[in-house]
């Protein structure tokens, strides 16, 4: 359609627009707003002139920002709502410019659920997604007996804390690598222990029955292999290095203060 469209028909179009417009002349006052405008920000009544002295100073800011998203509390509903918005710098011959103004509060407490679910999710899990290994929680949970057990029999107990970093920009590398080294501790250790993602970049090892020289022995052990693993990759997607912490239980000690302990040493035993 070559001809401009008729200015009453334009004039319909904006103001039946599920999507709010707002027209501002080169003064910086309102020259036209539309419906879904005036209701998203609880104009009523209201010719299209606005009268911009008279509205409230959060609607000014409204007028004024240039942010792309923006978040305020609703006058018309006292609620919190969330909008999108689009300015078209460029003016007409009169000096006129546009935004536009979509509440997307409905949507955006969608995605809030949403992520509200998954971190429930991750709580009561006791699996770690990407590895198919026990997650912190479910690591937790196994060492509590093995500490009471400790604490009345005064049996042996070994944690080993392997801290992963990548040494290359590539996206997703950290996952491949954490995957490959999940499957090759469970090669590796005793059906006894206990092997978990502790952390994103931390596998934390429970060794019932262990003393900690032995627990140190074997650290160093895996390390070294992990280390080779690393080189002879061809590729960069394994490109990392090791650093190992080693606490075992003693006398006083409970679940957290065991696995802080593998923290404190990991600065002191590091594969490069």
């Amino acid at each position: 359609m070559n001809d401009l469209l008729d200015s009453t028909l334009a004039t319909l179009s904006l103001e039946l627009s599920p999507i709010g417009v707002l027209i501002i002349n080169e003064n910086g006052a309102i020259s036209f707003s539309n419906k879904t405008f005036r209701t998203i920000f609880g104009i009523k009544n209201t010719p299209d002139n606005i009268d911009s002295a008279l509205l409230p100073e959060t609607l000014k800011e409204v007028i004024k920002n240039q942010k792309k998203e923006m978040t305020m509390y609703n006058q018309a509903t006292n609620e919190q709502h969330f909008y999108k918005c689009w300015h078209n710098e460029s003016v007409d011959s009169n000096g006129n410019s546009i935004k536009y103004f979509l509440d997307v509060t409905k949507i955006t407490h969608v995605y809030q659920e949403r992520d509200r679910l998954e971190d429930e999710l991750s709580k009561v899990s006791t699996r770690d997604l990407k590895t198919g290994l026990p997650n912190k929680t479910a690591l937790l949970q196994c060492l509590e007996p093995l500490i009471s057990r400790s604490r009345r029999y005064n049996n042996p107990l070994s944690l080993i804390r392997l801290c992963i970093q990548e040494k290359t920009e590539k996206t997703n590398s950290l996952e491949k690598i954490m995957l490959t080294l999940a499957h090759f501790l469970k090669d590796k250790m005793r059906w006894a222990d206990i092997i978990g993602r502790l952390t994103n970049n931390e596998f934390l090892l429970i060794l019932p029955e262990t003393e900690e020289q032995d627990a140190r022995s074997l650290a160093r052990k895996l390390t070294e292999k992990l280390h080779l693993l690393s080189e002879n990759e061809q590729n960069t997607t394994l490109y990392f290095s090791i650093k190992y912490g080693v606490s075992s239980w003693s006398k006083g000690d409970d679940m957290m203060r065991l696995i802080n302990k593998t923290k404190q040493h990991l600065s002191q035993n590091e594969a490069a």
